[in-house]
C-alpha cells in the first residue's frame, strides 16, 4: 500500500512538473492547431476535368461557371466535389469507375461522366446508391434536352444536398 501511494504521488508530481515546464495549455493549443492544419484540404486547380477535350470548345462558358460554382462550394463547406468527363469506362461499372476516380482525386464526391458510353455515375460521402442514381438520371435528362448548364448546376446542388443529409 505504501509503495502504491508513493508511486501515485510520484506520478502526480511528475505530471505537474511536466505540465509546468511545457506550458500546459500552450502545448495543447499548438497540437490542436497542427491537427487542424493537417486536416485542411487544399482546393484542386480544377474541379471539372474533361479528359475527352471535346467540351471546352462547345461548353467553355458552362465549364467555367461549373468550376467556379464547385470552388465556391469548397470554400463554403470544405467538401471537394469534382466532375470528371471521360470517353468511356471500357465496359466497366460506372459506379466503380466513379468511386475509383473519387479516391484517386482525394475528393468527397465525384460526378463521373462517360460521354462515349452516355452514362453518368455519382458517388460520395453520405450519398447512397439510390440518391446517386437519381442525380445521374436527372443530369442525363437535362443533357438529353440540351440543358447542359441546368444539368451540371442541378447535379452539383443535389450532390451537395445528399452529402449534407
Amino acid at each position: 500500500m505504501k509503495k502504491t501511494a508513493k508511486l501515485m504521488i510520484g506520478a502526480a508530481g511528475l505530471s505537474m512538473a511536466l505540465t509546468a515546464c511545457s506550458g500546459g495549455e500552450d502545448v495543447a493549443e499548438a497540437t490542436e492547431e497542427e491537427a487542424a492544419e493537417e486536416e485542411a484540404v487544399e482546393a484542386p486547380e480544377e474541379f471539372i476535368i474533361d479528359q475527352t477535350g471535346q467540351l471546352g470548345d462547345e461548353l467553355g462558358d458552362t465549364m467555367a461557371a461549373v468550376n467556379t460554382r464547385l470552388g465556391e462550394h469548397f470554400a463554403e463547406t470544405g467538401d471537394n466535389v469534382q466532375i470528371l468527363i471521360v470517353e468511356t469506362t471500357e465496359g466497366g461499372d460506372i459506379g466503380e469507375a466513379a468511386t475509383t476516380a473519387m479516391g484517386d482525386a482525394g475528393s468527397n464526391a465525384m460526378i463521373y461522366i462517360a460521354a462515349g458510353d452516355q452514362r453518368i455515375g455519382v458517388v460520395g460521402t453520405g450519398i447512397d446508391t439510390g440518391e446517386g442514381e437519381q442525380i445521374a438520371a436527372d443530369m442525363a435528362d437535362a443533357f438529353d434536352n440540351e440543358d447542359f448548364d441546368g444539368g451540371f448546376m442541378n447535379a452539383i446542388d443535389a450532390t451537395a444536398a445528399a452529402m449534407s443529409n
